[in-house]
């Protein structure tokens, strides 16, 4: 099922429910990127999950199946996601009925998650983290020295992985980045390119062509407005949330790094756990599809 909804008065925004039951416990899963929408690989991968939950993707602002041209002067913050997702949970919990549901947030999805945990937790029975970002800054350090010759130091790994988002080249300096992580498979385990994540797109039953080209567009355009804000996101001090926090970190993610994820969790105070899925990089509910499943499941239920 497809839902649209106008959102803040602003633009439509689509919920993709997969569900076998109205009465079971609602998950709301927020995807990475910016602007990386995935209702196409939960569709492959996860809908399993349906057989136990009401599982909503939301396709964010101007991503997916809610792509719209962001305009020239359009300032989109990480708030705003925020804002987007109170209004859009608070829909979810009118429209079914409920108090409460639980959240899973990748990557990207993980930083709007853990600011909706901090600003509206009376709302979220517990949490999944993906991927988790904790520090940016730490992330692109950590990147940089997985891709360099390992004959560099600390100093000079550090100075690589300063960019100027002042300079004209400074995407094509973070998608260089990213494109060598994922040739390295600090991405998807044992891989070297991401086409295992490419071809549920081409067979989705819910994207059509036009949303394809609609996805790399706002890919692009969610990239551009909202990577310098992102490299600020530092969640080193937050020691203590007032919902349950279970991670998921694949043993081997370059992408954000695990360990980074890992020193975070020792210091969280809250109800928490740690789960690591050994044969997997950044994307575990897709590279262990069954695994993690089995794993909401168990987590939610």
């Amino acid at each position: 099922m497809i839902d649209t909804i106008k959102v803040r008065g602003q633009h439509n925004q689509t919920l993709v429910t997969y569900a076998t039951n109205k009465e079971h416990p609602i998950i709301f899963y927020i995807h990475g990127g910016p602007g990386d929408s995935c209702a196409p690989l939960i569709e492959r991968f996860n809908q399993q999950l349906a057989k136990s939950f009401t599982l909503i993707v939301w396709e964010q602002r101007g991503a997916g199946l809610s792509y719209y041209k962001f305009a020239e002067d359009e300032v989109p913050t990480i708030q705003d996601y925020v804002d987007d997702a109170k209004v859009l949970i608070e829909y979810i919990l009118d429209k079914y009925g409920r108090d409460k549901l639980y959240v899973i947030g990748h990557s990207w999805g993980s930083v709007i998650g853990i600011k909706c945990l901090q600003q509206f937790p009376d709302y979220i029975q517990a949490y999944i983290g993906c991927g988790q970002v904790v520090n940016m800054q730490e992330t692109l350090i950590n990147q940089v020295r997985f891709i360099s010759d390992r004959s560099m130091t600390d100093d000079e790994v550090a100075h690589k992985a300063q960019i100027d988002f002042t300079q004209s080249d400074w995407l094509k300096q973070v998608l260089t980045i990213t494109r060598d992580v994922v040739k390295r498979g600090g991405s998807l385990y044992g891989r070297t390119n991401q086409n295992y994540l490419v071809k549920p797109f081409l067979f989705s039953k819910i994207y059509s062509i036009r949303d394809l080209v609609n996805r790399q567009k706002g890919s692009k355009q969610s990239i551009i407005k909202l990577w310098q804000e992102l490299m600020t996101v530092d969640f080193s001090d937050v020691v203590q949330l007032d919902v349950p926090v279970h991670l998921v970190a694949g043993a081997h993610d370059e992408h954000v790094s695990t360990q980074i994820a890992k020193s975070w969790f020792t210091n969280l105070t809250s109800e928490k756990s740690l789960t690591i899925f050994e044969h997997s990089a950044h994307f575990p509910q897709w590279e262990e599809a069954k695994r993690f499943n089995d794993y909401v499941v168990q987590c939610f239920k």
